[in-house]
């Protein structure tokens, strides 16, 4: 068969440029002596939402001959897990076994090293790993301003500055002029105590309080949300 056209599309998956090749030489490998696609794999946990599954993920490495050059890449396996002891960040040793659902065919051999501060966390009633600093990444398209129009630009900016600080004012509450300040020694009830005069009266339904569907679609989709974390840390486990 001759050379394909340079032009021509190339679609499979290993006509692709440039060629890459499996690497059998990464940390897994060598600590198993097994090629790649062996039997053993070492990784951490990422989610263990699942009941008795946790997804593990595995390094692995390509290589390029073209440039002489190993990439790692990331492989996500589901592996049962009987005992639900897996905690997100854990060090797992998985094996191969029979496939035991669509996706599922390793299990759970040994944990390695167990993350300690998450399970310190659960014990406090707080998620595993607690949320990124500045929010999760999101798909949504941001409104940016548009800096030709000054008119424009002055509203949206004055509408966020005013977004943050009701979100002050609701969670934090007025202060004076002199900013309360507490002993280190201070119990949680203190804190409480301090705060809580802040807080608005919550008008009750009798009184016509705010329906759920008087809300707006944010604050709506966020309660929700707010619920159903809620209830999926009152689960048992």
């Amino acid at each position: 068969r001759t050379r394909q056209h340079w032009a021509v599309a190339m679609t499979g998956v290993t006509r692709q440029r440039p060629r890459r090749m499996p690497w059998p030489y990464d940390i897994t490998s060598l600590i198993f002596n097994q090629p790649r696609q062996g039997s053993d794999k070492i990784g951490y946990v990422v989610g263990n939402r699942m009941l008795k599954t946790a997804v593990v993920a595995s390094q692995y490495l390509v290589y390029y001959p073209k440039f002489n050059q190993r990439v790692a890449r990331v492989g996500r396996y589901f592996a049962h897990d009987e005992d639900m002891a897996a905690v997100d960040g854990d060090l797992v040793h998985i094996k191969l076994c029979r496939k035991l659902s669509k996706y599922k065919h390793y299990y759970i051999f040994s944990i390695l090293e167990p993350n300690i501060e998450a399970r310190e966390r659960l014990k406090l009633g707080l998620p595993a790993v607690p949320p990124p600093l500045f929010g999760y990444p999101v798909n949504r398209r941001i409104v940016k301003l548009n800096l030709t129009e000054s008119s424009s630009t002055v509203a949206k900016s004055t509408a966020a500055i005013q977004e943050h600080v009701q979100d002050i004012y609701r969670y934090g509450g007025r202060t004076g002029d002199a900013a309360k300040t507490m002993s280190p020694d201070a119990s949680f009830d203190d804190a409480h105590n301090m705060i809580a005069p802040n807080a608005e009266e919550t008008p009750s339904l009798a009184q016509g309080g705010a329906q759920l569907s008087d809300l707006g679609d944010v604050v709506r989709d966020d309660r929700h949300k707010r619920g159903e974390e809620y209830f999926e840390q009152n689960q048992p486990q």
